[in-house]
């Protein structure tokens, strides 16, 4: 069947990925050292990217439960809390595939890197918090969003 439905097609979009700009606290575009905005290349929910993600997530999750059934312990709140963060940290930085705008302490562009898309959505909260909630909208993945 050939179904007119590119209003809602989302697919495409998530696997391709979109660019983020990062804002910051006040919700302007953060920008670097060179006065460029930092943007993020994201894959959406519908990627595949993601869903490989989300199955390995899930995966570490049982591994984890089952060793604790095993040993008879429970995690105490700390554990949980730490397995939770790093669980969302390993999700959505798997999300990420490119960026522009980071620079190094010599303001030369980074080459991105998978290392460090995780160590950037570790150690700042207000972008993993961006990139969840862009990653989530699937409005952000439509044709219409591409500019195309």
């Amino acid at each position: 069947m050939d179904f007119a439905l590119e209003a809602i097609d989302t697919q495409q979009g998530a696997d391709a990925g979109r660019w983020l700009t990062i804002t910051n606290l006040t919700g302007k575009p953060l920008l670097n050292a060179l006065e460029e905005p930092i943007k993020l290349l994201v894959h959406g929910t519908d990627s595949d990217r993601y869903r490989l993600a989300f199955r390995k997530m899930n995966r570490i999750q049982s591994e984890l439960a089952a060793d604790d059934a095993e040993k008879d312990r429970k995690a105490d709140d700390a554990e949980i809390v730490r397995r939770g963060r790093d669980a969302s940290i390993m999700l959505i930085s798997a999300c990420i595939s490119g960026w522009s705008g980071i620079l190094d302490s010599k303001k030369k562009a980074l080459t991105f890197a998978d290392e460090g898309a995780v160590q950037l959505v570790r150690e700042y909260p207000h972008v993993r918090d961006q990139v969840d909630a862009f990653v989530s909208n699937r409005a952000n993945f439509t044709k219409a969003s591409s500019g195309d």
